[in-house]
Order: C-alpha cells, then sequence, then structure tokens
C-alpha cells in the first residue's frame, strides 16, 4: 500500500470514527470527556477593527494572541465538573490607534520596555472550573496575579483595570467560553443557550446563541464534529472607562450579531480549530478635561475570533 493508500484509509477510519461519535448522540448528550493529568495547549486569538468618527475620522486595529498551557487537576467523581491549572506561554497585543498612538506587546521579546508588565504573567498558574457541558463557571486567580504584577511595578505601572479588562478573572472567563461550545441538557442536534460574558473594554452583556452539530470530518490528525453557531447580544453592555491619558473614554457595545463554526475532537469534546465572525455597533463618549461637553459617537466594530489546538512541547 502505498504512503498515499495511507493517508487516505487513515482518513477514511477517523471519518468513520467521528460519525460513531457523532451517533452516540442519539442515545445520550454531548459531554467533555477529561481525566486527571490530562494536558493541552491553545491558541486564542482576536483580531478587532473599529470605525470611530472622534476626534477625527480612522480605524483603530487591535488583535491580542494567547497561548495557554492546561493540566486537568481534578474531575469530580459526582458532577464530572474539572478543575483546570492554566498558564500563559506567551502573550501578544498589537494596538494601533491611528493618530492617537499604539502599543506593541510581546512576551517572548526581552528587549521590549511595552512587554515587561504582560511577561510577568507568563507560566503564573491560575484555574479555571467547566462543567462536563463546558460552561466555564469560573476563572480564579488571575486577577491576583494581575494586582500584584502592577504593584510591583510601582507608580509608573500600567493601569489595573485596564490590563484586567484583557487578561482578568472575568474576561478570561468570557473570552475562554466563546471558544467552548456549551453542549446541549439533552441528545439533540439544535439548541440555545443564554449567559452573560464580559467582553474587553466592553463591559458585560447577555448573550443567546444558536447551536447546530453539523457532519462528521476531520481537521488534521483529530476526528472532528462541526458546531455551527450564531450568537446575538440581548441587551446592550455595562458601560466600561479606559484612560487614554489625556482623556477618559467611555465604552458600551448596543448590538452584535456573531456566527461561525467550532470542530470539537469527537475524542474528549475540547475544540480543534475553530473561528468566529462578529460585527456590532458600539457607543463611546469622550470626555476631555478642559471641554465641558463631552464629544459622543457610534462606532461600527468587527472581530475575528480564532482557536487552534497546538502541539504540546516535548518533555525534556
Amino acid at each position: 500500500m502505498t504512503a498515499l493508500h495511507h493517508r487516505r484509509a487513515f482518513g477514511l477510519l477517523a471519518t468513520a470514527l467521528a460519525a460513531v461519535a457523532l451517533a452516540s448522540q442519539a442515545s445520550g448528550p454531548v459531554r467533555l470527556r477529561l481525566d486527571e493529568g490530562d494536558r493541552y495547549l491553545f491558541r486564542h486569538t482576536l483580531a478587532t477593527e473599529t470605525d470611530v468618527e472622534i476626534p477625527f475620522p480612522q480605524t483603530t486595529k487591535q488583535t491580542m494572541w494567547y497561548t495557554l498551557e492546561q493540566n486537568v487537576r481534578d474531575v469530580d467523581a459526582d458532577t464530572g465538573h474539572a478543575t483546570i491549572e492554566v498558564r500563559f506561554r506567551r502573550v501578544v497585543v498589537k494596538v494601533d490607534m491611528g493618530e492617537m498612538g499604539g502599543f506593541d506587546v510581546d512576551t517572548d521579546d526581552d528587549a521590549s520596555e511595552q512587554s515587561a508588565t504582560y511577561r510577568k504573567l507568563i507560566d503564573r498558574p491560575f484555574t479555571m472550573r467547566i462543567s462536563p457541558r463546558g460552561k466555564v463557571t469560573e476563572a480564579k486567580g488571575l486577577t491576583a496575579i494581575v494586582q500584584d504584577v502592577l504593584e510591583a511595578d510601582g507608580p509608573g505601572a500600567l493601569n489595573l483595570e485596564q490590563v484586567e479588562s484583557i487578561v482578568g478573572d472575568e474576561s478570561m472567563t468570557s473570552m475562554y467560553q466563546s471558544f467552548l461550545p456549551i453542549y446541549p441538557e439533552d441528545a439533540t442536534d439544535e439548541w440555545e443557550t443564554e449567559s452573560t460574558i464580559t467582553l474587553p473594554m466592553m463591559g458585560a452583556a447577555a448573550i443567546r446563541v444558536s447551536w447546530t452539530f453539523g457532519a462528521p470530518g476531520e481537521v488534521g490528525e483529530y476526528a472532528t464534529i462541526p458546531m455551527r453557531a450564531t450568537s446575538e447580544i440581548l441587551t446592550p453592555s455595562e458601560p466600561t472607562k479606559t484612560s487614554l491619558g489625556f482623556a477618559e473614554m467611555e465604552l458600551r457595545l448596543e448590538e452584535m450579531t456573531s456566527e461561525g463554526v467550532i470542530d470539537i475532537s469527537a475524542d474528549d469534546g475540547w475544540p480543534v480549530k475553530g473561528e468566529i465572525k462578529s460585527d456590532g455597533t458600539m457607543s463611546m463618549l469622550l470626555t476631555i478635561p478642559g471641554l465641558a461637553t463631552p464629544t459622543a459617537s457610534d462606532m461600527a466594530v468587527r472581530s475575528v475570533s480564532i482557536i487552534e489546538r497546538l502541539e504540546l512541547p516535548t518533555d525534556e
């Protein structure tokens, strides 16, 4: 048998296994299957573009991605809830605000002064609690790490609220949930979920997601089941305030719709690869010292969220 035939045979076997896993939904609902000692490495990416009219027309671009290593520390025998130890392995943030400036962060760049604070987050463990249905019930310890890092930086430290909005307990809970499907209570191919998420620099908002299972397939070496998601926020987010130095900016997400596909492993239920695209409108209130009246404007927001399962590094 040639190498090509071997690959085709493997592909057919992987698809067959995925089909068996999908068929098993008829007798029971899909669940995460985690065991103590399991390890995973994921890269999360969020790229956002915002069109704003004040103080002049411009497009702001922000790309944030990080790699997270997960270690399953405990799985409750009665409830199936898993406690997972999580560590940042790399954080990259690139912000281009046009005439208003920007910044670049890369924790692998030792020469970057802008990355110094974020480098102190690397390899510091925090925990997440996840239900068998994939509901992220809690992220714990990350905000405390951020606060400790900023206090060590002294008076010149970055603002806690700004950093926490990107890498804090609430923002990490919501960010991680956006990449992890919440599975149905019963065996079904279509269902809806409602929850509250906290978006980086945009505050908390209620969201409804409609889910649909697709035909089994494969992504790389994994037998997978695609899950199509469409969502919309049900209420505007709580306004959040951010200091720009020369002014204070208040942001509020007014509306947003999203759609995309997350391919989950037929073996363990964790994502293998996924991409979600979103479009929405955000309101901004800019307060500049010396000006009696704040300036208000609506902004168009477009974003792409991507998750990728990576190969774990070989232990030396």
